[in-house]
C-alpha cells in the first residue's frame, strides 16, 4: 500500500511539473522578437503574427508623412533583428531618413541631407518616388518568398527600379542569404537570387 501511495504521488508531481512547463510564458511560447540564430522557428506565420502586434507599414508611412510632409517615399526597409522600419524619402531639394522602432513605435532617428545640384529640382524625386497606394501587404510578400525558400526571414525592403515597385525579401538558410523580389502590386515573383 505504501509503494502504491508513493507511486501515485510521484505521478501526480510529474503531471504538475509538465503542466507548469506548458503554460503561457513557458518555453513553447512564440518569441515575438526574432533573433538571427533562431533558424526555422522564424516562419512567415510567426513573422506575420509578430508584425501584426506592432506598428503597421501604413502607420509607419503616415508617421513619415507627418514628419516630412513635402517628401515622397523612395524606400522602406524592415529589419527583423533590430525590429526597425527605415524609411527613406525625397523632395525637390533634400533627402530624408526616418527610423521607427516597430515595437515601441518611437522614432529612433531622423536625418536630412541636401541633394546634389544634379538631383535637385525634382529630377531624383521623379526617378525614385514610390507610389504607396495599392501595395500588397509585406506579410503577403514574405509568405510568397517563403513558398519558394523556406528559411529565416531577415529583412524586407520596398524599392523602386525601372518604374517597378517591389519587395525584396531576404531569407537565410544555413548562414547563406537568398533574395526574392516580389512585385508590390501584383504579388508575382520577379526574381529569385539563391546564393
Amino acid at each position: 500500500m505504501r509503494k502504491r501511495k508513493l507511486s501515485t504521488m510521484t505521478a501526480f508531481a510529474a503531471l504538475l511539473m509538465l503542466a507548469a512547463c506548458n503554460q503561457d510564458g513557458g518555453p513553447e511560447e512564440m518569441n515575438p522578437n526574432p533573433q538571427p540564430d533562431s533558424g526555422e522557428e522564424n516562419s512567415a506565420t510567426q513573422e506575420g503574427e509578430s508584425m501584426n502586434s506592432y506598428i503597421t507599414i501604413h502607420d509607419a508611412i503616415e508617421r513619415f508623412n507627418e514628419v516630412f510632409p513635402a517628401a515622397s517615399i523612395t524606400g522602406l526597409k524592415y529589419d527583423a533583428q533590430s525590429m526597425n522600419y527605415e524609411i527613406d524619402g525625397i523632395d525637390d531639394d533634400s533627402e530624408y531618413e526616418l527610423i521607427i522602432d516597430v515595437e515601441t513605435q518611437e522614432e529612433v532617428s531622423q536625418e536630412t541631407e541636401a541633394l546634389d545640384q544634379d538631383d535637385a529640382g525634382g529630377v531624383e524625386r521623379e526617378r525614385e518616388a514610390i507610389d504607396t497606394e495599392g501595395l500588397i501587404e509585406p506579410n503577403e510578400a514574405v509568405q510568397t518568398a517563403h513558398d519558394e525558400i523556406d528559411g529565416a526571414m531577415r529583412s524586407w525592403e520596398l524599392e523602386r527600379d525601372d518604374n517597378r515597385t517591389y519587395y525584396e525579401v531576404k531569407i537565410e538558410i544555413d548562414q547563406d542569404e537568398h533574395e526574392v523580389k516580389v512585385d508590390a502590386q501584383s504579388g508575382d515573383i520577379i526574381e529569385i537570387d539563391r546564393d
